[in-house]
């Protein structure tokens, strides 16, 4: 709408842990993208939800992982215990 572009690159951290995690699952593996079950399967804290700083926290902790588990060829299990309640965030 104002007709500028921004100069820095979109990095989507969903889109690194999609293709640690899902990009070699077998077809009907559920897929969950949600922020908590990425830091939960990154074994990292969850810290007070909705705060600009720990949010942001959080993403840079996830794009650092993420981008060594791709520069080490690593893959997360595809599977979830979908029966264990995550913990609320917030």
């Amino acid at each position: 709408m104002l007709n500028i572009k921004l100069q820095n690159k979109v990095i989507d951290v969903c889109d690194l842990y999609y293709d640690r995690k899902y990009g070699k699952a077998p077809p009907g593996t559920k897929i969950d993208l949600r922020f908590a079950a990425i830091l939960e399967d990154l074994n990292l804290p969850q810290l007070k939800a909705h705060d600009a700083f720990n949010d942001a926290v959080s993403t840079a902790q996830m794009y650092v992982i993420l981008h060594d588990l791709k520069a080490r060829s690593v893959y997360l299990k595809a599977t979830r215990d979908w029966d264990q309640p995550m913990m609320p965030m917030g």
